[in-house]
């Protein structure tokens, strides 16, 4: 997975922060990321194939 740029690591640490405890830590072939319980499940498929990218 690359690295995240300072920019992108603040809005995932700042979105992160303001989501509490609703958090499911997915572990994708050894990737940590995590996936706001509370969203719709297209948005954890965006999110999913965001870190796919990498």
């Amino acid at each position: 997975m690359k690295s995240l740029n300072e920019n992108e690591i603040s809005a995932v640490s700042g979105g992160l922060a303001n989501l509490g405890p609703n958090v499911m830590i997915m572990n994708d072939g050894g990737e940590e990321y995590y996936v706001p319980l509370n969203l719709s499940g297209a948005w954890a498929m965006a999110v999913h194939e965001y870190f796919d990218r990498f």
